[in-house]
């Protein structure tokens, strides 16, 4: 991994890319055996790096009763799947992660990150369930930022019945809360 140094450019040395691919996290069990959920979804920013020649990827998930209890963070079970099974080269990666315990977490703690390398372009990847989510928090978290962002949604096609709506009606909800009571937390 490259190191911090400031080029004067407002950059770290080395680091510069066109743009971003923001991959969410998703639950592994005590293991570290990453969910269907969580396997699409890094396979989704695979195919993104490979439409997106010169894009970094950033990783988000630390620790969470719902979805980590391993003494690792999420983000490195993700960081070893893509370079094992995707063939994901070393060098695609952001220096840092975002070690978080929820989709806010992940994108406040990513925004540092972002404007650090000063990228420009991002694409967030999430389960197709979960883009409006990702979308209404990502939009206040990076307002103002000079940052344009896109979606990409991994399929929700293998997905049981009964519990993508069980999802589908969580996510209205978290909206429903998340609009009532979530302000972005300063940076």
């Amino acid at each position: 991994m490259e190191h911090d140094t400031d080029t004067g450019s407002g950059t770290p040395a080395g680091n510069t890319a066109r743009g971003c691919i923001i991959i969410l996290g998703s639950p592994n069990d005590n293991e570290g055996n990453l969910s269907p959920i969580a396997e699409s979804r890094l396979t989704r920013g695979a195919g993104e790096l490979n439409r997106h020649p010169g894009f970094r990827i950033l990783l988000t998930g630390g620790f969470g009763k719902h979805f980590n209890e391993t003494n690792q963070p999420h983000w490195k079970y993700a960081r070893d799947f893509l370079l094992r099974e995707r063939s994901v080269p070393e060098e695609a990666f952001l220096p840092e992660a975002a070690e978080s315990g929820n989709t806010v977490e992940d994108l406040e703690i990513s925004r540092p990150l972002i404007l650090k390398y000063g990228i420009r372009n991002i694409i967030i990847v999430t389960s197709e369930f979960h883009v409006p989510r990702a979308r209404y928090i990502a939009e206040k978290v990076f307002a103002d930022s000079g940052v344009t962002l896109d979606f990409s949604g991994a399929s929700d096609a293998e997905l049981d019945e009964n519990l993508l709506r069980s999802l589908r009606e969580h996510e209205t909800q978290a909206i429903e809360y998340l609009k009532k009571n979530y302000r972005v937390t300063p940076a």
